[in-house]
């Protein structure tokens, strides 16, 4: 049987082709409007007073995570009874009693975690920081704990950043 040669597209080729046009054009916008994102930063709550440009956060991300390091070095050294039981937030401290003339206190200021009330000038994105025991601590095993700073709202750019940690030290290898 011979076909005409302008006979054109069956229906069936036609919806195939829409179909794969259309889950092209929705990939497209998509990394678009995630590239786009990655590159102007974000909005917190939708004011360019909060905005947060992609430097910003990449800035924050690495203070805090240099800042929960330096924590959870503080939390390893307590006896298990003086951990902290609940979460650090922008009205509470965790004061922190390393030896008997030594101390330590924590405060989240501006959304951001730090060691000294005056020092956080600059805006974090974290809105509470919490310490979780994965496995419980014996008098001969040592146990796992994860320090967890959560921002206020996950998205693709804010993520929360976590710490494991082990204690008591004696216990742990380096």
């Amino acid at each position: 049987m011979k076909y005409p040669a302008d006979q054109g597209m069956t229906m069936l080729e036609l919806m195939v082709a829409v179909m794969l046009l259309a889950v092209f054009m929705a990939g497209f916008v998509g990394i678009t409007e995630f590239t786009s994102a990655l590159t102007q930063g974000i909005n917190q709550n939708d004011s360019p007073d909060n905005a947060f440009k992609a430097s910003d956060l990449i800035l924050a991300r690495s203070t805090t995570g240099e800042r929960l390091n330096e924590l959870a070095r503080d939390l390893s050294i307590l006896p298990e009874p003086a951990l902290p039981k609940d979460c650090l937030k922008s009205n509470t401290s965790w004061n922190i009693h390393a030896s008997s003339t030594s101390s330590k206190i924590w405060y989240l200021k501006n959304e951001q975690l730090t060691k000294f009330l005056t020092l956080a000038n600059t805006r974090g994105f974290i809105d509470r920081v919490c310490l979780y025991n994965k496995y419980r601590e014996t008098s001969s095993l040592p146990g796992l704990y994860v320090l967890q700073a959560e921002p206020k709202q996950a998205g693709p750019l804010i993520q929360p950043l976590r710490v494991l940690f082990c204690r008591p030290q004696k216990f742990c290898m380096q």
